[in-house]
């Protein structure tokens, strides 16, 4: 990736990394506007990969919007809403390891 990170002192090369994608999907394409949907796994600048479509198009590309629909195993179904939250549905939410039965089972 030749994506670009801003430092006090002008813009400086990231270093290239390895990233796995497993899809892209065009959902709105509105020149010069388009919105994308991407599956990846692991880290994923997405600001360097907006960058680098934009050199691939030789045009300019800005990233405008980023959501974040899961991570990991979690996903919006596992979202606690904002106006739930509260102590009593945090603490009901909180997956702690210590309270999971499958890693407290006796070891043999």
């Amino acid at each position: 990736s030749s994506g670009i990170k801003r430092r006090v002192r002008g813009l400086v090369p990231r270093d290239p990394c390895q990233v796995t994608i497993n899809g892209i999907e065009i959902v709105e394409f509105e020149p010069p506007s388009f919105q994308l949907h991407i599956h990846s796994v692991g880290r994923v600048y997405t600001t360097s990969l907006v960058n680098d479509l934009g050199e691939i198009l030789d045009s300019a590309a800005h990233l405008t919007h980023l959501c974040r629909v899961s991570q990991g195993d979690f996903g919006f179904r596992e979202a606690l809403h904002y106006y739930d939250w509260n102590e009593a549905t945090v603490q009901n939410n909180l997956y702690l390891p210590s309270n999971d039965p499958e890693l407290n089972k006796p070891t043999q």
